[in-house]
């Protein structure tokens, strides 16, 4: 009902606006998310080992280390497209612009803070979503191929390890899409960053829509992760 009235009223091509910030703001944000880490992999331990950190505790903390970074950045490249996206659906002055266009007059408007305001609250959620989700199928998929004989083909540890990363993500990273759901809602009662949203949705608000998310949240990432490891193995990435 509510996309019927939306082609109606502004007709069927308003029902694209925002498309293209997202398109291009969740893909550069996955290519950092992935790339950045499995860039970082390799090096992060040894890094670690070379600040003092024991050998055993850096190759723990290592990829870990390299989640968080990669889901910085990507954080960093999301937020603008988001807040893009957020202005060209909410102020029809912004829609008819382009995804540049538009993001160029909020830049103009705001500065880089309006371009960049929602980095804190996407970080919130975007950090513990990319170390649980990265490092958990990275576990599971080495601790499957360690095991001699594997009681299951390698298909179905795939799969077994990318569902478990799945909720594990979801569930880590629950509060923080609160979080961000609530901050970008905006409004004079929306005020304040990340701990004021909090504050604002209290236990019961942080975990609202776990089972929701854990429904359609859990079936992507699970697909996402298998795609991932038969494209790392199609290209020789260990």
């Amino acid at each position: 009902v509510g996309l019927r009235n939306v082609a109606q009223a502004d007709g069927p091509a308003a029902l694209l606006t925002g498309v293209a910030p997202t398109v291009v703001g969740y893909g550069l944000e996955g290519a950092c998310k992935f790339g950045v880490y499995e860039a970082l992999k390799p090096a992060s331990a040894p890094l670690l080992a070379s600040l003092g950190l024991g050998a055993d505790q850096s190759a723990a903390a290592g990829p870990v280390a390299a989640a968080v970074v990669a889901g910085g950045l990507a954080s960093l490249v999301l937020a603008p497209a988001e807040a893009t996206r957020i202005r060209m659906v909410s102020e029809p002055s912004y829609a008819s612009l382009g995804l540049l266009g538009a993001a160029s007059r909020l830049y103009e408007a705001e500065g880089a803070a309006g371009l960049l305001q929602g980095v804190p609250a996407t970080c919130a959620k975007q950090l513990p979503y990319t170390a649980t989700k990265q490092v958990t199928f990275d576990a599971l998929v080495d601790a499957a191929a360690r095991a001699a004989p594997s009681p299951l083909p390698r298909w179905a540890s795939t799969a077994g390890a990318a569902a478990a990363a799945a909720v594990l993500s979801t569930l880590a990273s629950q509060p923080g899409d609160a979080i961000l759901s609530e901050v970008s809602s905006g409004g004079a009662d929306h005020e304040g960053g990340v701990w004021a949203a909090a504050e604002r949705l209290g236990a019961d608000g942080l975990v609202r829509g776990l089972r929701a998310r854990l429904a359609q949240v859990g079936v992507i990432v699970t697909v996402q992760l298998v795609l991932y490891d038969t494209l790392k193995h199609a290209f020789g990435v260990p």
